[in-house]
């Protein structure tokens, strides 16, 4: 950045602020949720945040159900609250399905206790469907559908209320340096990211020729810091062979082929 202020007679500061930008929607993309196979590709489009919307409807399927209210009410007087397992008709029929409860819970409280206490440190729920996995292969057809242990069963209106309750945390991960973006004008901002808030902080030093700024974030996501060492590595990689790419033209022609503003202000 200094050969090119000295070199190109940049306007340090402003360059530097451009850098931040770009290193900010870099690290966006390797942020979550991605839609499939776009890691690195979009700072955060329409289907990333569907795919974010995809694994909290799959990751919180995995520990908990839920079923009407009356029929929940049913079970519990009939059979108790927790460690249910019984075989069960449909009404007017004769074929079996076995319930196989951990317990049954009619508050949103109750509901988001369960489910945090199953997180692992990747803030993920075991995949009981998943081969390999203790309770992976658990059905029996000729019984009916077996339910995964260690769900906690709750009323239609209250499972829907904590699932859209998680869906409002989708873009967290790529908001940590939201503060910094807001200031500097981030383009593309995602309403879904923009809307956690100004996360982070930003702040800038030193005269024009010795400009600095600094930012600060902080993410519970796992894969932060390697999203924040890739997109640093790959923003050196790239200016460097930008500038390399301007001077040289620059020496030739006296000319700037860029659309930099802080090459051409």
């Amino acid at each position: 950045m200094k050969e090119a202020v000295i070199k190109l007679k940049a306007d340090g500061p402003q360059l530097v602020r451009e850098e931040t930008r770009l290193f900010i929607g870099e690290f966006m993309r390797r942020s979550p949720p991605f839609a499939g196979g776009n890691y690195g590709k979009s700072v955060g489009s329409p289907a990333d945040y569907e795919a974010g919307k995809k694994t909290i409807t799959g990751d919180l399927a995995q520990v908990a159900g839920h079923a009407q209210s009356g029929y929940l009410q049913f079970v519990v007087d009939t059979f108790g609250a927790t460690q249910i397992k019984q075989q069960l008709f449909k009404k007017g029929s004769k074929k079996p399905y076995l319930i196989d409860w951990d317990k049954v819970a009619f508050s949103l409280e109750e509901l988001m206790k369960h489910h945090r206490s199953k997180l692992n440190k990747a803030g993920r729920p075991p995949n009981h469907y998943k081969n390999g996995s203790p309770a992976y292969g658990q059905a029996d057809k000729t019984i009916g559908r077996w339910v995964a242990k260690e769900k906690m069963i709750v009323p239609n209106e209250i499972y829907y209320q904590y699932r859209h309750k998680l869906y409002d945390a989708i873009g967290s991960a790529k908001a940590s340096f939201n503060a910094a973006a807001l200031t500097l004008g981030l383009k593309p901002f995602p309403a879904w990211i923009k809307r956690h808030g100004p996360r982070g902080t930003y702040s800038e030093s030193g005269d024009p020729a010795n400009f600095v700024a600094i930012i600060a974030g902080k993410s519970q996501v796992p894969g932060a810091q390697r999203a924040v060492d890739e997109a640093i590595a790959i923003r050196s990689k790239k200016f460097q062979a930008e500038m390399k790419r301007i001077i040289k033209t620059f020496a030739e022609t006296g000319k700037i082929t860029s659309r930099r503003k802080s090459l051409n202000s």
